[in-house]
């Protein structure tokens, strides 16, 4: 299996995990499929019924990321960007739904739950659905880029290209110099080709952040 970084599972997973910590069930008739704001609905109910929708929601998105991490090609990466394309979108429901209930009252739990949810996105997704699944894309076809990414010490002879798991284990243990420094280099050089992915991303992602209020 190709060493990766699941970016995306984590951006979500950071914000929507808090929610899971309070370990509330939902009550009775407020559990539902959608992420529509219930009419009448308390803080404490709003909580619990997010817990339910991210709970049935997770196993769409991580066995998504499991795929495009273990196969790395066009296809899986359409179906991970998809998926988190998907779980972006319900946050920024729950998120928006969540201003509703500024200063109400609720449990601490609550209280927490929803402080949490607002500010604990890394990734912050605009809401133009175009430009968020334009987010989606970008960072998984990088995550795609890196976990393939492969360094060479010489272009005609395939046997020198190394992984980045490969060149991991020589920063890890080796403790020659010149050693060190050609894994170091050659890691950062598997990247030089994501440089204007890189660039779009932050661009979506700073709109994202304005959109949410955080900048």
């Amino acid at each position: 299996m190709k060493h990766r970084h699941l970016l995306l599972a984590a951006a979500v997973a950071a914000a929507t995990l808090a929610l899971a910590a309070c370990k509330k069930e939902a009550a009775p008739g407020t559990e539902t499929a959608s992420s529509s704001a219930a009419a009448g609905e308390t803080a404490d109910q709003f909580v619990a019924r997010i817990n339910a929708e991210f709970k049935a929601a997770y196993p769409e998105m991580t066995s998504a990321q499991w795929l495009s991490s273990t196969y790395i090609n066009s296809d899986s990466e359409r179906i991970a960007a998809k998926a988190n394309e998907r779980s972006l979108t319900q946050l920024n429901s729950w998120i928006e739904q969540a201003g509703k209930f500024d200063g109400k009252p609720m449990s601490e739990d609550s209280k927490r739950a929803i402080h949490l949810l607002k500010l604990m996105s890394s990734m912050p997704a605009p809401r133009d659905p175009a430009k968020l699944a334009e987010l989606t894309q970008i960072a998984t076809r990088m995550e795609g880029s890196y976990g393939a990414g492969k360094y060479c010490t010489d272009a005609n002879d395939p046997n020198s290209c190394r992984q980045l798991g490969e060149l991991e284990q020589v920063l890890a243990r080796s403790r020659d110099y010149d050693q060190q420094l050609d894994a170091w280099q050659g890691w950062h050089s598997t990247t030089k080709s994501m440089r204007g992915d890189y660039q779009k991303f932050v661009g979506l992602v700073n709109e994202g952040a304005k959109g949410m209020g955080f900048t």
